[in-house]
């Protein structure tokens, strides 16, 4: 590990072995791991707030709700209309999205092969090569993917590429991590490039967690004495900052369910392998390090082959000292709250003045437009 950094010892257990058995000496390094990428996470969450805030606010104009409030915690609410107070709604985020979008989804990903000489043998091997890409980008979803890959892009401005093995189909499938969801790990990173590890953080399902317990009850045979179901919750289903990407755009209403936090790190001196973990709130209940003593080969072997995290970074456009990138929907709002405020004041003066009265959109603050209370 790098100076600063705790020595996690190599002999804990791995995926699917039974962490609540470990020896005294174990149990204790392994809460000194618990502490410090949850540490690391709760650091993210404070590097990236700006950028939270913004991805809320964008999830808001696309849904058409302009107008909203955020407590200190971080809830969002909209804010209910006044039939004497009326406000105008501006069409300045979601046409732009609309119409970049189409482009983007326009180029349609595809495989295209140049023989290596003249020879039959060449043009049939790139012939082979071409159907069996294109072959994968079927099995893979690979235009799904894409799609949800330039949705992410618009409107949070970074995404993860991660591969993952599926064993049903075997083959290396593709999911679209949002911007949202990624951490750097120190939480300081700002490129990828200076990071040890990576977090995602997600919220899942009580179903899947219980999943996760029958999986290792199938595969070690006893039931693990501390079950992953026993650790969901009633969570709100509306928007945070701590996870912007969730909720329909409304509040009220929870579902069963808790925040998962998956870490990769990668491969040290002292951890060659890498290291794995999947932490429900701040316990690890899952964990791959070291060697396996049955296989002889990495416990990371199965979701991190060759010791390599299997996440890329993309951007919309990459902010300098700053791991996350800014989207083209966030450069838009303050042209969103500029229009949305100019046209409510225009309204407000033909409607009670039976005139028009411009304003002036030079005196207009951005900053203060969720804040603005004779306004709203």
């Amino acid at each position: 590990m790098l100076p600063g950094y705790p020595e996690f010892k190599e002999a804990l257990p791995a995926s699917g072995s039974e962490i609540a058995a470990l020896p005294k000496e174990d149990r204790r390094s392994l809460k000194d791991m618990e502490g410090f990428f949850y540490e690391q996470y709760q650091g993210g969450l404070h590097a990236r707030r700006h950028h939270a805030l913004a991805w809320i606010m964008v999830q808001s104009f696309l849904r058409g709700v302009h107008y909203f409030n955020l407590d200190p915690s971080g809830g969002w609410s909209p804010i209910p209309a006044d039939p004497d107070r009326p406000r105008a709604i501006s069409p300045v985020i979601a046409p732009r999205y609309q119409h970049v979008m189409g482009f983007m989804n326009a180029n349609a990903v595809g495989v295209s092969t140049i023989p290596i000489g003249n020879s039959p043998m060449s043009v049939a091997d790139s012939q082979l090569a071409k159907d069996s890409l294109d072959y994968w980008l079927m099995e893979a979803d690979i235009p799904t993917q894409e799609d949800i890959q330039n949705q992410v892009l618009l409107t949070e401005g970074t995404a993860g590429l991660f591969r993952y093995l599926d064993p049903f189909r075997q083959t290396v499938g593709l999911r679209i991590i949002h911007g949202s969801e990624l951490f750097p790990v120190p939480y300081d990173a700002r490129h990828p490039s200076e990071c040890d590890g990576f977090q995602i953080a997600s919220i899942v399902s009580k179903g899947w967690l219980e999943l996760q317990d029958e999986l290792y009850e199938r595969q070690t045979g006893p039931r693990p004495t501390e079950r992953m179901g026993d650790a969901a919750i009633d969570l709100p289903q509306g928007m945070a900052l701590d996870l912007p990407q969730v909720g329909s755009g409304l509040t009220g209403g929870h579902h069963k369910g808790a925040m998962a936090l998956f870490t990769y790190m990668k491969p040290t001196e002292q951890t060659p392998g890498g290291i794995y973990s999947c932490m429900i709130d701040r316990k690890i209940y899952r964990l791959a390090i070291g060697i396996d003593q049955k296989t002889g080969q990495f416990q990371t072997s199965t979701v991190m082959p060759y010791g390599k995290v299997p996440l890329e970074i993309i951007y919309f456009r990459k902010n300098p000292k700053d791991f996350w990138g800014t989207s083209l929907c966030e450069s838009l709002i303050p042209s969103q709250l500029v229009s949305d405020r100019e046209k409510t004041y225009f309204l407000r003066s033909t409607l009670n003045n039976k005139s028009v009265t411009w304003y002036d959109q030079e005196q207009v603050k951005p900053t203060s437009f969720t804040d603005d209370s004779n306004l709203f």
